[in-house]
C-alpha cells in the first residue's frame, strides 16, 4: 500500500471550545467523586465500612475516569505527514508508519483505531472529538481497510471450519444461528430481569438473591458447553457471539442490594468468603479469556465486577440463610434525616449500643422512619449470619 507524500503536516486538535467543556465537566466529575469517597471519613460522622467499600470501588473508578476526560483527551493531537501518523498525548507519544498500518476499525462513529500489521506495534485508538475528524476517517478509508468488515467475514469463515456445529453449511449456519439466538435470549432477559425484577422489586427476597447469585454461574457454563464459539469477551463487530452482558447483570445489582439491604455490624469474618468467591470467579474467567492479562482495561473491569459479585454475594447469602436467635438492643435516636435523590431514602443516627461504642447511622424503611422520634428509644436486632458475619437491623 502506497500513500503520496503530501507537502507539510496536517494537525488535528481539540476545538477550543469542546476543551472547555471537558475541562469543566471532568473537574466537576472529579470533585463530586472524590467527595463522596472522602465523605464516609467526615469528621464527626458515624463509621460505615460499607459506605467505605462502595466509595472507594465505584466512585474511585469513577474519579479515575473523570480524571482521564479532564487531563488525557483535551490535550490529544493527531499530526499526519506522507508516510507517518502520530497520536501526542499529554504523557506519550505513538506512532505508526503508513506501512506498518495493517487497516482500521471505526467504532459507533466515535472512535478510529489504526491497527498495526505486527503485535510488538502500538495500535492507535483516536477519539473523534477533534476538529475535522471525518478527514480522519475520510483519509483512513481511503488508504486502508476495513478490519471490522474483513474480521467479521473471516470469525464467520473460521466458525463454519468447526465440525461439531454440523456436516453442511447449511447445517452449519442453522446451529450457529440457534446459538446466536440463545446467547441473544439469555443477555436480554437476563438484563431485564435483573434491573426490573431483582433491582425494583426483590419479592420473593431469597429466590432473587439466588438467582443473581446463580446467574453468572449459567452464563459462563453456557460459555463453556460452547468453547471456542461463545465468549465472555464481547468485542465488537465480531462474529462470535457472547454473554458477557448476562455475566456482568448479577454482580453490580448484588452489590447494590448488599448495601441496601443489610447492615453489617463486625466484618471480621466477611474477608475469607468474600475473598473465595470473587477470586474463584476471576479464576474462572481467565480460564475463558486466556489473554486478558493483555488487556489491561478490560482486566480491570472483570476485575471489579467479580469483587461486586463476592461482596454483595457473602452479605446477602450470609443473611438470608441465618439461623441464629436475635439479640435485642433499645439505644435512643438522636438524629434523622431524609436525601432526596432519585426517591427518598431515610436515615436515623442511633446512641452508642452493644458492641458499637460511637453513634451509628442506620438507612431504613419509610414506615421505620416515621414510627419514631428523635429521644425515642428504638429497637435493634442483631443476629450471626451463616458465615459468622453479624449482621442488624431496626423495627
Amino acid at each position: 500500500m502506497t500513500v503520496t507524500k503530501a507537502s507539510g503536516t496536517r494537525i488535528f486538535r481539540t476545538s477550543c471550545g469542546l476543551k472547555w467543556f471537558l475541562n469543566i465537566f471532568g473537574c466537576l466529575g472529579i470533585v463530586g467523586c472524590g467527595y463522596a469517597v472522602y465523605s464516609p471519613f467526615e469528621p464527626g460522622r458515624p463509621f460505615n465500612l460499607e459506605s467505605v467499600i462502595v466509595g472507594i470501588i465505584f466512585f474511585g473508578m469513577g474519579a479515575l475516569l473523570f480524571a482521564y476526560i479532564f487531563f488525557v483527551l483535551p490535550n490529544k493531537r493527531i499530526e499526519i505527514n506522507g508516510e507517518e501518523i502520530r497520536q501526542i498525548g499529554l504523557f506519550s507519544t505513538k506512532s505508526l508508519t503508513v506501512r506498518e498500518i495493517d487497516g482500521y476499525r471505526l467504532i459507533a462513529d466515535r472512535t478510529l483505531t489504526l491497527v498495526p500489521r505486527t503485535p510488538d506495534r502500538p495500535m492507535l485508538k483516536i477519539d473523534l472529538i477533534l476538529q475535522n475528524s471525518l478527514e480522519l476517517v475520510d483519509w483512513a478509508q481511503q488508504y486502508f481497510k476495513d478490519l471490522n468488515a474483513t474480521g467479521y467475514e473471516e470469525d464467520l469463515a473460521e466458525i463454519y471450519r468447526d465440525e461439531n456445529l454440523g456436516a453442511s453449511l447449511e447445517e452449519k449456519a442453522k446451529t450457529f444461528k440457534g446459538i446466536n439466538k440463545c446467547c441473544n435470549v439469555l443477555n436480554i432477559s437476563f438484563l431485564l430481569l435483573g434491573m426490573v425484577w431483582c433491582g425494583l422489586w426483590p419479592r420473593p427476597y431469597q429466590m432473587v438473591i439466588w438467582f443473581l447469585a446463580i446467574l453468572p454461574l449459567v452464563a459462563m457454563l453456557f460459555a463453556i458447553r460452547f468453547r471456542g464459539l461463545v465468549t465472555l469477551d464481547a468485542k465488537r463487530y465480531s462474529a462470535y457471539p457472547s454473554v458477557v452482558v448476562a455475566f456482568l447483570t448479577a454482580p453490580l445489582i448484588l452489590a447494590i442490594r448488599a448495601v441496601a439491604d443489610w447492615n453489617i455490624l463486625e466484618w471480621d469474618k466477611f474477608w475469607v468468603p468474600f475473598a473465595l468467591l470473587s477470586l474463584g470467579l476471576l479464576s474462572a474467567v481467565y480460564w475463558l479469556i486466556p489473554d486478558l492479562t493483555k488487556k489491561f482495561g478490560k482486566a480491570m473491569i472483570f476485575v471489579l465486577f467479580c469483587a461486586a459479585y463476592g461482596y454483595g454475594t457473602t452479605v446477602t447469602v450470609n443473611g438470608i440463610l441465618a439461623t441464629s436467635n436475635y439479640r435485642r438492643y433499645h439505644p435512643k435516636i438522636i438524629e434523622k434525616c431524609s436525601v432526596i435523590n432519585r426517591g427518598v431514602t431515610y436515615y436515623i443516627t442511633l446512641s452508642p449500643w452493644g458492641p458499637k461504642k460511637k453513634d451509628v447511622e442506620v438507612r431504613v424503611r419509610r414506615w421505620v422512619y416515621n414510627k419514631y422520634s428523635i429521644g425515642d428509644a428504638a429497637t435493634v436486632y442483631v443476629r450471626d449470619g451463616k458465615f459468622g458475619i453479624p449482621f442488624y437491623f431496626v423495627r
